[in-house]
């Protein structure tokens, strides 16, 4: 990752009048997480507030999430995330004309439990940025006011997650 590619991605995310939210997609190991902090510090620094969210605090308790099977793809897609809870914990607050109001995490991937944290309330004009894996999905594809998918080599991807960076 470059300064130069988030100088870019920042200068994409739109000014608007209302909240603006912006996804950073990619596989595991391709660097959504890093790359969306420092996107969210560069908007910082030209005075853009920002509410950081990732997708990987919205997963379905185990049961859910492995219904179909610990190594099924299709449980994979389809179970790996409360879609709904996300929804309405973070992405309808962050509508053009919404409401602000948001909560940031909704499981404790750790201990498996669903979590009620306390709602939290973002400024006006806000940008919303949240990385994770399947962001551009048919049920999220027109969320998004700015969507980014992170291309790396797989073989990249896979030393990223051997831990050997």
């Amino acid at each position: 990752m470059t300064t130069d590619a988030i100088s870019v991605v920042a200068g994409l995310v739109p000014d608007a009048d209302g909240f603006v939210r912006v996804a950073i997609d990619g596989v595991d190991g391709a660097g959504k997480t890093t790359f969306a902090d420092a996107l969210s510090a560069r908007l910082r620094s030209l005075g853009r507030p920002t509410v950081r969210v990732s997708i990987d605090d919205f997963h379905q308790v185990r049961r859910l999430r492995h219904a179909r099977g610990v190594a099924s793809p299709e449980g994979f897609w389809l179970d790996s995330f409360d879609l709904a809870r996300f929804r309405t914990d973070v992405l309808d607050g962050f509508a053009r004309t919404g409401s602000g109001r948001y909560s940031p995490r909704a499981h404790d991937l750790a201990t498996d439990r669903v979590l009620r944290p306390r709602w939290r309330q973002a400024e006006p004009c806000t940008v919303l940025v949240v990385d994770g894996l399947f962001l551009q999905r048919d049920e999220l594809r027109a969320t998004w006011d700015l969507a980014v998918f992170l291309d790396v080599p797989f073989a990249e991807s896979c030393r990223r997650m051997a831990g050997s960076n």
